[in-house]
């Protein structure tokens, strides 16, 4: 049985928890970058915003509580799927908040609530896939606090003077978005052999047939979009191709039969391939051409 639970974790958990960490308590930890923000133009003072960021912290602990019978219950998925959803209505809302009471709804409430429906079930469950290893996995993916807490401050500090709030948050917002559409772009690859052999039978070297199809046809998936990309844009291809993916993953859901499973790795293994290929193009498109050798949000 030891030996059963060791096999059970894996790369996939930590990185996706990495994510999750990163996205929670590393957005929380970088509360601190907007208190300055706050007290001046709200016209609050240093204590009424710290309200703000100490309910954030508020809530990810309080709704353990709650959410910890839930994800015994087997709603796992459901809790980081509202929870993402939370979070992200809560950023994309705050982009847009003028008054201390908005700001308080949206960054303090709703992505509260958010993080601590993400995290207690990260937490919770990541522990389950590891015996011998569980300490150092859990401290590797608790380094994704250490990351938003770099990664955040920063792209406040750089895009705040340079395009104002609104599109500051709003660019932290889509870094998690990029975060979910990422950690949904992988998960077949790491689980469609297992389904094709606990949910439709189908024999071991059968099972890894599908892996090679999704990978083999990533050779078409980041070439013909490339392609495509020189002529109509890269965030124009990019952009479909990833709702393409996200269309592909939801269709996983209805596929019984090895063919069928089949022709769905083929179609998920290009687009997949295109998302992977195109991202590091879209980023470029972004940049000026004379800071393309440049790391981070930008430097002096």
């Amino acid at each position: 049985m030891e030996q059963a639970g060791v096999e059970k974790g894996g790369k996939p958990e930590v990185f996706a928890s990495i994510l999750v960490l990163m996205n929670t308590w590393g957005y929380v930890n970088s509360f601190g970058t907007f208190q300055a923000y706050y007290t001046t133009e709200l016209s609050r003072s240093p204590s009424d915003v710290a309200w703000i960021g100490s309910f954030q912290v508020f809530l990810l602990f309080f709704i353990g509580s709650i959410v910890g019978r839930l994800c015994d219950a087997g709603y796992v998925r459901h809790l980081v799927a509202l929870g993402s959803v939370f979070q992200l209505v809560g950023i994309f809302a705050t982009s847009v908040a003028t008054k201390y009471w908005q700001v308080f709804l949206c960054q303090g409430l709703c992505v509260g609530l958010g993080n601590g429906l993400t995290f207690c079930p990260c937490i919770s469950v990541l522990p389950t896939y590891f015996t011998k290893k569980r300490g150092i996995a859990i401290g590797i993916a608790f380094c994704g606090t250490s990351i938003g807490g770099l990664v955040f401050p920063t792209m406040v500090r750089q895009l705040l003077p340079k395009i104002g709030f609104g599109q500051t948050v709003r660019a932290i917002g889509f870094i998690q978005v990029g975060n979910l559409c990422f950690m949904g772009v992988y998960v077949p690859f790491y689980y469609a052999a297992s389904y094709s052999r606990d949910s439709l039978g189908m024999k071991y070297t059968d099972s890894l047939n599908v892996l090679l199809i999704l990978n083999g046809v990533g050779l078409v998936g980041r070439t013909l979009p490339a392609y495509l990309a020189d002529h109509f844009g890269p965030i124009n291809v990019f952009i479909p191709t990833s709702a393409i993916a996200c269309i592909c993953v939801f269709c996983w859901m209805a596929i019984h039969s090895a063919n069928g499973l089949y022709v769905w790795a083929s179609i998920f293994g290009i687009v997949a391939g295109g998302v992977q290929g195109l991202f590091p193009t879209a980023v470029n498109s972004l940049t000026r051409e004379n800071e393309l050798d440049k790391m981070g949000s930008g430097r002096e």
